[in-house]
């Protein structure tokens, strides 16, 4: 059996078992998987694919044809990051428009990030729908302790902005999976990053089991 680090739910811990049972001598290790798109004001759907394509940033996660990926947590986060330097391992992810994090400029609203949380998730796999219209309301939180300014962050833990997937939802590499995300963008929309060399990122963060060579 593999082994994993760190406190997990009840309905984690069985999903443990069962998988470890299932698919005996594989790989079967609490896992995550990171995937992400620039944001633009003219968009409205944001798709987020879950293979490897090989233009990945260093910050994602994907998977190979032969994984499965059992998901027990969503979250849905919003960052800043500078094209020049590449430094999105060194941003917090954001669970709310945070305005000492995005500040506001001359063709830049900062609340105009919270469209991000007035949408919803959809998932597909092959013709059969397993989540529709998830509220992204869902993955909002704005702590009681805010950052102000540049130099202290908001308050947040592990599992701050994350969604608990019941049934566990299984997403396997050798099937068309369809993950999805829908805003109600408008109108003079000004949600896109207009400073030099700097991206606003949406960022689809999936907690479960990742099982290497499920699908051979």
């Amino acid at each position: 059996m593999n082994h994993y680090i760190g406190a997990l739910t009840p309905v984690e811990n069985r999903l443990y078992a069962q998988l470890a049972k299932k698919h005996k001598g594989l790989v079967n290790n609490f896992s995550y998987l990171r995937i992400e798109n620039p944001i633009i004001n003219n968009q409205s759907l944001y798709k987020f694919p879950i293979l490897n394509q090989g233009n990945e940033l260093s910050v994602e996660k994907k998977i190979d044809k032969n994984d499965l990926f059992v998901a027990t947590r969503l979250g849905l986060f919003i960052y800043s990051r500078s094209t020049a330097t590449g430094d999105q391992a060194a941003q917090p992810l954001q669970t709310y428009p945070n305005e000492a994090y995005f500040p506001a400029v001359a063709g830049f609203v900062p609340s105009h990030l919270e469209t991000v949380y007035s949408g919803e998730l959809s998932i597909k796999k092959g013709t059969t729908v397993i989540l529709e219209s998830y509220d992204t309301m869902n993955f909002r939180y704005a702590p009681t302790t805010q950052q102000s300014v540049a130099t202290n962050k908001s308050e947040r833990g592990r599992d701050t902005g994350f969604a608990g997937v019941t049934p566990t939802m299984e997403l396997p590499g050798r099937e068309q999976v369809s993950i999805e995300a829908k805003f109600n963008t408008f109108n003079g929309i000004q949600w896109q990053a207009v400073t030099a060399n700097t991206e606003h990122r949406l960022v689809l963060y999936i907690r479960g089991f990742l099982v290497k060579g499920a699908n051979i």
